[in-house]
């Protein structure tokens, strides 16, 4: 896995051993994947190098560097595997799987390779931080991907149905959330609703979609 530029800088298997036996497809997949994140390491590093600040900088300045030089490589490893993962719920349950412990690997990589002059706790907690956000990203990226993959079979069916002349489900992309503080406005094939948040969950709604719906949103106390 890959750390902190150092005397070997660009690591020959930045995604680690290839988990895969030769004769499996997924092989030449994770090689490729590998091959790319190494080529993007190696631009990374070069570039941010030439940004690294001089030694007589404020802390502040070096923490920042190694928090974009953390989220950097962070993003190139999982951007790589991103590709490879199938878009349905098992991959994205596995591509989570991925993100903790390329998370939980890197973490622990920087914190140990980290300037001693930066406080140990502030580094741990900045850095921790910082990657939590962008394995959050990822994450929804996945998800998106998930969904809209859903959302094309879903279309193909609703095509064939039309086609049969059955009658046309609502799929999500019929449906709209407008949201601001206190509202959120719910547009469904034409027909809209707002809902106060401190309404509780089903005021206003049952007319709307029936009776089974029920949305996460808590009674504010009164």
């Amino acid at each position: 896995m890959a750390g902190l530029p150092g005397s070997n800088v660009i690591p020959n298997e930045p995604l680690g051993e290839n988990p895969f036996k030769k004769d499996d497809h997924r092989h030449e997949g994770w090689a490729y994947a590998s091959g790319v994140a190494r080529e993007r390491l190696a631009s990374f590093y070069s570039d941010r190098l030439k940004k690294l600040p001089p030694e007589d900088a404020p802390s502040k300045e070096d923490l920042d560097w190694h928090l974009d030089f953390g989220a950097g490589v962070f993003d190139i490893l999982v951007a790589a595997l991103f590709a490879m993962m199938p878009k349905t719920d098992q991959g994205a349950k596995a591509y989570g799987a991925v993100l903790d412990q390329i998370e939980k690997t890197l973490l622990a990589a920087f914190i140990r390779t980290r300037p001693k002059f930066l406080s140990e706790q502030e580094f741990s907690f900045e850095m921790q931080i910082r990657l939590l956000q962008r394995k959050l990203y990822w994450a929804g990226q996945m998800l998106k991907n998930v969904r809209e993959a859903k959302e094309g079979d879903f279309k193909l069916r609703a095509d064939k149905s039309a086609a049969m002349g059955l009658p046309k489900a609502h799929g999500w992309e019929d449906i709209e959330f407008l949201i601001d503080d206190l509202t959120v406005e719910i547009n469904i094939a034409g027909k809209s609703q707002t809902l106060g948040y401190k309404d509780g969950p089903h005021h206003g709604l049952v007319n709307l979609v029936g009776p089974t719906l029920a949305l996460p949103f808590e009674r504010v106390p009164q």
